[in-house]
């Protein structure tokens, strides 16, 4: 068979496919390269498409006049489309193409020798015009197709043509404008990033995306879809949150792994601990024993165990709901931590974060759903037990360390330090954070609740934050601690004018709670409350931090009346008076008495204390989540309504804090004509909530 044979066989070819395709109206196919889906351009690309099949169909016509006589013969050898064409002529076989050009194949890999080569020169004949004609007419309508395709995406840059996936090393299309577009940026990286994975080994705090903040390079934000990819190697993952979408979760998590989330009990279920399947794939819900009336689990938490051995722990102020992560303001602690390749062989580590973590997590009725898991089939189960966070993965780099509130009454020193603001007493030692003498610890609390706050309790969780212990002062009289001057603290809470220019306005206030009678009351202070305004945009914060600084001052703390020995000896007078600076100046003078708590006692030269420190979490600045000491040094008592958790981690750059704090600084105060803003007294019942707000947005 010659080759003018062979050239009608594949005219007839052609054709035959033309009118096969006319009929299926314009059903698409894949002819060896991607297909280019216009589904908003539908009549602005029809015309041109009916047009090239009238002329292809004219042209065929008259060459099939000129050759008669030509044979029955097998199919051409397969031509392939330049690397240039972002389409496929839709009137066209798979197995025939205009060019004779090598090009990609679908499986990334070269394609078969026969249709990479240069295809046989034509000899001169009647089919030597229709080819070049051909050829011409092919390219002006790829011209044509590719420019309407710019001009569209020009014209409405979010809503792009939807490509089908490119081969990742030779496909054209990866490396045309339209598909860049399309592809998801990268993620900014920072020095304790892994370029190659996005890992953070050092840890790493952001605030949350937010679909009302203009994206600044800057300051790279987490994601969630971020934060847990790549999902396809995802084995089991951990979560907890006071409220959750489930069905939300099914849209970015495996529903084919299993997957233990822990949550706020039913209001009928709050006096046991509970176990219940949630009927997606093997994904339980286990909720703890609320001990007190009105408590709840509000601990956020992720524990993403990945194929490769990697944990990721993640402590978010985000609950798990989709307008926690798009339309208001969170903020994200990520670490991630290589595991041991033998645990045997390694020692019991002494790092009390995976300790910590592992008896809050039992007190979550953790424990029952993980035994569920195992027995239910799931025996390479990463984490089958919570002794396996200290033995299967390397804390070494991790210097956050955690603060938690367990719900429940505490007796005992012991038990009195393990949670709350004793906890935070205790931490705050520990990272050689106490204010040093001469100095005075100014903190910032910002939170999505205020509670009732008096001067004695507000003092009482001051001194946990200087680091002072409650054996300290818990025997001093409560009528002289009711009696004492408010700390140098600043309360933060938007104002009602905040929330008003937000993005939603007060339909967007659903999220923070500040009841009218604590505002309203005798001697409520006023004179705390700083507005709360994110300095990235018009959102609402629900980031929940401290933040504690020194400046130059004195503040001394008075000691309880030492306690008496048997023999009557021992007892003594308290030598200082309580002296507390406004937080707002900076020119007090520097006093110096007998007695101040944050001498270094030892006589060692201590090392340089941070610039600051910071707590991230769950907990709002309330008595239910950091609990309140009472009782007697010989038997204290800690009581605490909440389950919570955070972390805290000292700062040693003020550059470093700029970045973490999202809220503008300094924090202005309250003025005369402002109030904060309180869902009961600004928002009219018939509005709809926050939450069908969120629904429909």
């Amino acid at each position: 068979m010659d080759e003018d044979e062979e050239l009608q066989a594949a005219i007839a070819a052609s054709l035959a496919e033309a009118e096969r395709e006319r009929a299926r109206a314009g059903a698409k196919r894949n002819a060896n390269i991607d297909i280019i889906d216009l589904t908003d351009d539908n009549s602005a690309s029809g015309d041109e498409e009916a047009q090239f099949e009238r002329e292809l169909a004219l042209a065929l016509e008259a060459s099939k006049e000129t050759s008669a006589g030509f044979g029955r013969s097998a199919a051409a050898p397969a031509l392939t489309v330049p690397d240039s064409a972002p389409a496929a002529p839709r009137a066209l076989s798979p197995s025939v193409s205009l060019v004779a050009t090598p090009g990609p194949s679908q499986s990334g890999t070269s394609a078969p020798s026969h249709s990479t080569q240069p295809a046989p020169a034509v000899q001169p004949g009647p089919t030597v015009p229709f080819l070049n004609e051909r050829a011409k007419m092919e390219q002006e309508r790829l011209a044509r197709q590719k420019r309407h395709l710019e001009e569209r995406a020009n014209q409405n840059g979010t809503k792009r043509p939807r490509t089908t996936s490119p081969t990742p090393e030779s496909s054209s299309a990866a490396s045309s404008p339209e598909f860049k577009r399309n592809v998801l940026p990268k993620v900014a990286e920072k020095p304790n990033v892994d370029p190659t994975g996005g890992y953070f080994w050092d840890g790493e705090i952001r605030q949350t995306g937010n679909a009302h903040v203009e994206a600044d390079p800057n300051r790279p934000r987490f994601r969630i879809r971020e934060i847990v990819s790549p999902t396809s190697d995802l084995e089991f993952v951990l979560l907890s949150s006071y409220c959750t979408d489930t069905p939300w979760l099914t849209t970015f998590l495996p529903t084919s792994k299993p997957l233990l989330l822990v949550v706020d009990p039913d209001p009928d279920q709050r006096g046991h601990a509970g176990l219940k399947h949630l009927g997606i794939g093997d994904w339980l819900r286990v909720t703890p024993r609320i001990w007190q009336s009105r408590g709840v689990m509000h601990i956020k938490l992720m524990l993403l165990f990945y194929k490769s051995g990697r944990l990721r722990v993640v402590l978010p102020t985000a609950n798990l709901v989709d307008y926690d992560w798009r339309d208001i303001e969170n903020t994200v602690f990520v670490q991630d931590l290589p595991s041991i390749p033998d645990p045997s062989s390694e020692d019991p580590q002494s790092h009390d974060f995976p300790t910590y973590l592992w008896s809050v997590l039992k007190s979550l009725n953790v424990p029952a759903g993980l035994l569920n898991l195992v027995n239910t089939g799931y025996h390479e189960l990463p984490l089958q037990s919570l002794e396996d966070l200290q033995n299967k993965w390397d804390w070494s780099k991790v210097k956050a360390r955690l603060v938690a509130s367990v719900a429940g009454n505490y007796e005992g020193w012991y038990n009195v330090r393990m949670y709350g603001h004793p906890r935070l007493a205790a931490v705050i030692r520990d990272i050689g954070a106490p204010p040093k003498k001469g100095k005075v610890l100014n903190i910032e609390c910002q939170g999505s609740s205020v509670g009732n706050y008096t001067t004695q309790y507000l003092n009482e969780v001051y001194k946990s934050c200087c680091g002072i212990d409650p054996i300290d002062w818990l025997d001093t009289p409560k009528a002289r601690l009711a009696k004492l001057p408010w700390p140098p603290v600043k309360i933060l809470f938007p104002a009602l004018k905040t929330v008003d220019e937000s993005v939603f306005g007060r339909n967007g206030g659903g999220s923070f709670f500040c009841r009218k009678m604590y505002w309203n009351k005798a001697g409520a202070p006023k004179q705390l409350f700083h507005n709360a305004k994110a300095k990235d945009g018009r959102v609402l914060m629900h980031t929940k931090m401290i933040v504690g600084t020194y400046r130059t001052g004195a503040l001394l703390i008075p000691r309880p009346t030492p306690l008496a020995l048997p023999n009557g000896k021992g007892k003594g007078k308290e030598k200082v008076e309580v002296i507390v600076l406004d937080s707002d100046t900076e020119d007090e003078s520097v006093t110096e008495q007998e007695g101040s708590t944050t001498e270094d006692e030892s006589g060692d030269v201590a090392e340089k204390a941070p610039e600051a420190w910071i707590y991230m979490g769950s907990h709002n600045f309330t008595m239910a989540a950091w609990g309140s000491v009472g009782g007697s040094i010989l038997a204290p008592k800690l009581n605490i309504s909440n389950f919570e958790m955070g972390i805290v981690l000292p700062i040693r750059d003020k550059k470093e804090l700029e970045r973490i704090v999202p809220w503008e600084q300094p924090p202005k105060r309250y003025g005369p004509n402002d109030v904060p803003w309180m869902q009961e007294e600004h928002r009219a019942a018939e509005e709809p909530t926050w939450r069908q707000l969120a629904a429909t947005d």
